[in-house]
């Protein structure tokens, strides 16, 4: 996969993953209206289910952020090691070796750039998952949290 289809899947996999978290919590937040209204509008919402979803799908984007924080660990020491080859290069007096290396170097650069923004993204949707996690746990009674 190249930077331009992990930047495009990171985009996508935010928006669905945000998606679902405002359709939790906008079905949660409907529950507490129609509560406070005394009716009843749609189906049920579980607030103890969907805290268990959300508590899931978090701990899912928790390991997928410590993936991607490896890839961008690993990447970089790529690059590390293309700029050592490529310095090492221009000792010999190797300009086709040096841009092959340069070249190289830039690609895990590039690679590099592409997974940490794909973490960035993923924390944010993550931070959304805990923002959603502590509201719902806040507002259900004691003995369910």
């Amino acid at each position: 996969m190249n930077s331009h289809e992990s930047a495009a899947r990171t985009v996508t996999t935010a928006t669905l993953l945000t998606g679902q978290l405002d359709g939790l919590m906008a079905a949660w937040e409907r529950t507490v209206a129609t509560a406070h209204a005394g009716t009843s509008v749609g189906p049920r919402f579980e607030p103890a289910a969907a805290l268990a979803d959300l508590e899931h799908e978090l701990g899912a984007l928790e390991r997928e952020l410590a993936d991607l924080q490896k890839q961008v660990d690993a990447e970089v020491r790529r690059v590390a090691h293309w700029e050592a080859r490529a310095m090492l290069a221009d000792r010999e007096g190797r300009d086709d070796l040096v841009r092959q290396a340069v070249h190289r170097q830039q690609e895990h650069r590039d690679a590099a750039d592409a997974f940490a923004t794909e973490a960035a993204a993923t924390a944010e949707v993550a931070d959304a998952y805990r923002d959603a996690i502590v509201a719902i746990r806040a507002a259900l009674p004691p003995s369910t949290s």
